[in-house]
């Protein structure tokens, strides 16, 4: 009954020792994982401002392209054929 009790005790003090380094250990781990997230947040959050800015770049290009490519060519004349001041044919020659 003694030794039991004697390695109760010493059972008991291990225990109460572990409790401790086990809460360090979980400490570090939660600090660990709540860098590794910040880290992997800022990297994604980077590449979307990165691919939202070349994509904006893209239709500002198009835009362009676009505005260069159309152009006027001869005469466009404006009719009010019923005299209610509001344009009801347009036609260019």
């Amino acid at each position: 009954m003694k030794v039991r009790t004697h390695m109760t005790q010493t059972l008991q003090q291990i225990q109460r020792d572990q409790r401790g380094i086990t809460g360090l250990e979980t400490a570090i781990i939660m600090i660990s994982f709540v860098v590794v997230a910040s880290v992997f947040a800022y990297t994604v959050l980077s590449a979307g401002l990165f691919s939202s800015e070349k994509g904006k770049a893209a239709v500002y290009a198009g835009i362009d392209n676009a505005r260069s490519s159309m152009s006027l060519s001869g005469s466009v004349v404006a009719k009010d054929t019923n005299n209610d001041d509001d344009v009801n044919e347009i036609s260019s020659s």
